[in-house]
């Protein structure tokens, strides 16, 4: 088989170097050498190529010239050739070892010189010894640049580090000798490394005193660097010879070492995808400089082993590829701060910086930002704030910390209140001056904040910001008569109603979202009969009345205020046109489409196939998952139900990878299966919506539809007018229908075994439509 047969649509070659290189190179030799088996070639090829620049250089040079894997011959990167040696020590019998470029020798290990191969004999150049004259292989050379071979050591040589020791001690006298000992051997490890270093303080002492930039290698800055450190007075860190600032010099140009700075402005060239002239963060596929901006290729892009998302790549650790929000950072002491904890070296000074000093705009700590924020202005935490600021100050994420305090509202908020005054809810309702129930977002996710580190204690904010929002329409209402009404109506009926009905419970969004639609339509309705002349006393049946208005006119009619009618309709069932069959297919996608976030799709099936609301689900809890060894169970009632195997392992997936929105005061995680944006609180029904949001109320008709039939039922069956329409069925059967799809409704599920797997039978094993 000719190893070009991989490569025969260019095009299709291209886009497998780009995009999955290791699977281009795989399915190259697998062609090839098809007894080696995929497996194996796969762990030989994933050993080899290592990080996805280098698996691309390599995949690219095989689709350049593919007889490289029969003939083993240069020129060919140094890659390729470990690649080729490990291909026959694994066991492949057409793939060629690397040969010798100038014997054709196969090679079991190989020396390069440029992009040729040799073997031990050809490639190594012999010099003659300067101490026993032979033409031999160069072992070591002398200070003036002489070969000396195995044989023939350097002898009669003083001790390079007692040859600095004095080099040292003739600038600077109080450092002592063994502290520039112990700064040698920490700087240059190697005895190669302490003799040239050696020579190049002995020549040239200025290296010391401020000409380090001319360093022959970086061992001279190390070596300064750590007598600095270590107290030398007299030994200077060289500055950088085109910026003048003393930074860490890091590359050599035109013979004089630079700062990063100065490095990336001397690199810079034309981007090939935009006008920007900057240094190349990447090349694309034809060798062109890509700038930052332009090198974020959905190609490049890996799952990330740690959150799970596709995205691009920062570093690579033995588990796998790890995204920028997930980088693993070491724990260093800040060299602005002093404080302990993840840090990264900064490329401007080489020193290392704690995030927060890293990010903060006015290069201030966090600790001292915190203290400005929710101190007193003299020195002291501001009484009832203790608890947030060791919150805030013990944040793992201290980025996050900083973030919160450069774009957040909640720090001025904060700072506008008196130091005297005790924070209370009160207080914030106070500030917000809300007249709608979505509220002001900022003094919402501060107050969370502050309920989450137990600054102030935990209410129901959803009964609160309706009081509020009651309270501010009451207040619009001019006429005292009109006022006292919807007082009545939406106070002492509407909202003692919902607190009977909740037991303790908090509202929901929903359940306040009637209660402001209801009391808009008897404010509206009150208007347009006071615009007409008229009063409930008054008003007749021919008054125009919409369906809003009807909770308020049956609530007045109750209390012989009205002479009105306005009859309640009974639901009857879902009347939405249903596919079946669109249903299904739904639910075999989110059951198996792996491009589909774990959360969406879990949210999705509770739709489709337990007929869920949003507000339902987004309000489960990690108590309402029990996960045993082979099964998972689900309360959605009273008790838990078995679910199938298929949406098992999704929920094992949404707990095992779930993240906090916000990692503010809250150290533990998250009680609630899908965490919302606040500190403590579930995610809001809207999002959790999405995945059935082109055919939301259908979906969940249809899963009513589909369960209703699976109750038990007589034998015989029901005949009748109302037999098609099972919740308008008269007499006793009726009755038991209707009580049974309530308790569906209200998550209260039966528990029957044909409930629980007749609905799912045909999608643990999906079949074609």
């Amino acid at each position: 088989m000719e190893p070009t047969a991989a490569t025969t649509d260019p095009r299709a070659a291209g886009r497998g170097v780009l995009e999955d290189p290791v699977g281009f190179i795989v399915d190259m030799l697998a062609a090839l050498e098809p007894g080696l088996g995929r497996d194996v070639i796969r762990l030989v090829v994933t050993g080899n190529a290592g990080e996805r620049a280098k698996a691309r250089r390599l995949a690219q040079a095989l689709s350049q010239r593919p007889a490289l894997l029969t003939d083993g011959r240069s020129p060919a990167p140094r890659a390729l050739g470990d690649l080729l040696i490990s291909l026959v020590k694994a066991g492949a019998v057409r793939i060629s070892a690397p040969a010798c470029t100038d014997c054709r020798t196969p090679l079991k290990a190989l020396q390069r010189k440029g992009e040729n191969w040799y073997c031990g004999g050809c490639g190594p150049t012999p010099e003659p010894c300067t101490g026993c004259g032979n033409l031999r292989l160069v072992a070591s050379r002398t200070r003036d640049g002489g070969a000396r071979c195995m044989g023939c050591p350097i002898r009669n040589e003083p001790d390079p580090v007692g040859v600095i020791v004095q080099v040292v001690a003739a600038i600077d006298p109080g450092i002592g000798a063994e502290t520039v000992r112990t700064a040698i051997l920490a700087a240059a490890p190697q005895p190669g490394q302490r003799r040239r270093l050696a020579w190049a303080l002995e020549d040239h002492p200025g290296l010391l005193t401020g000409a380090g930039a001319q360093a022959p290698f970086p061992t001279v800055l190390r070596l300064i660097e750590l007598l600095c450190q270590s107290g030398a007075e007299r030994i200077v860190r060289p500055p950088c010879p085109h910026c003048g600032r003393i930074l860490a010099l890091v590359k050599s140009r035109d013979g004089l070492r630079l700062c990063r700075n100065c490095v990336a402005k001397s690199r810079r060239q034309p981007c090939a995808q935009c006008p920007a002239i900057a240094e190349p963060a990447s090349r694309n596929e034809q060798g062109q400089p890509l700038c930052s901006h332009c090198s974020s290729n959905p190609a490049d892009h890996e799952t990330c082993h740690r959150c799970g998302r596709r995205r691009q790549v920062s570093t690579r650790t033995a588990d796998g590829p790890v995204c920028k929000s997930c980088h693993p950072h070491k724990i260093l002491t800040c060299s602005v701060c002093q404080a302990t904890g993840p840090a990264r070296i900064s490329k401007t000074t080489g020193q290392p910086r704690c995030l927060a000093c890293a990010q903060s705009r006015s290069g201030g700590t966090v600790q001292r930002r915190l203290q400005e924020v929710l101190g007193d202005g003299h020195g002291n935490i501001r009484p009832g704030l203790h608890n947030l600021y060791q919150e805030l100050a013990a944040t793992e994420r201290i980025v996050t910390v900083t973030s919160w305090l450069n774009k957040s509202g909640a720090p001025t908020i904060l700072g506008t209140l008196d130091s005297r005054t005790p924070l209370t809810h009160q207080v914030l309702d106070d500030l917000a001056g809300e007249t709608t129930l979505a509220g002001d977002k900022t003094t919402e996710h501060l107050r969370a904040l502050l309920v989450a580190t137990k600054t102030l204690p935990v209410r129901d904010e959803q009964i609160a910001r309706l009081e509020r929002w009651i309270t501010s329409r009451l207040a619009e209402q001019s006429d005292p008569a009109q006022r006292q009404l919807i007082h009545r109506y939406a106070i002492w009926h509407q909202l003692r109603r919902l607190r009977g009905r909740l037991r303790g419970a908090d509202a929901t969004y929903g359940q306040i979202k009637v209660i402001e639609q209801n009391t808009k339509g008897a404010t509206r309705f009150l208007h347009w009969l006071t615009g007409r002349g008229l009063t409930l006393e008054t008003a007749g049946q021919g008054a125009t009345l919409r369906a809003p208005t009807g909770n308020f006119i049956r609530w007045a009619n109750a209390h012989k205020l009205t002479s009105l009618h306005f009859r309640a309709e009974q639901w009857g069932g879902p009347s939405t046109p249903l596919d079946t069959e669109e249903r299904w297919a739904d639910a075999r996608r989110l059951l198996h489409d792996t491009t589909l976030k774990p959360e969406d799709r879990v949210a999705g099936l509770l739709v489709i196939l337990y007929a869920q609301r949003p507000s339902s689900i987004s309000r489960l809890g990690l108590d309402d998952v029990h996960i045993e060894t082979e099964q998972v169970l689900l309360r959605l009632g009273p008790e838990p139900i078995l679910l199938p195997e298929p949406l098992g392992i999704l929920i094992r997936q949404v707990i095992a990878d779930r993240q906090n929105h916000t990692m503010i005061g809250t150290r533990e995680a998250s009680p609630w299966l899908f965490p919302g944006g606040r500190p403590g609180e579930a995610i809001t029904p809207r999002p959790s919506a999405r995945p059935a949001q082109e055919n939301r109320d259908p979906a969940r008709a249809g899963a009513i539809h589909g369960l209703v039939p699976t109750l038990h039922r007589p034998a015989g069956g029901i005949d009748g007018p109302h037999a098609r329409n099972p919740c308008r069925r008269r007499g006793p059967m009726a009755t038991r229908q209707q009580r049974r799809l309530g308790q569906l409704r209200s998550r209260r599920q039966p528990q029957e075994p044909t409930l629980r797997w007749e609905a799912f039978r045909q999608f643990q094993y999906p079949t074609s439509p």
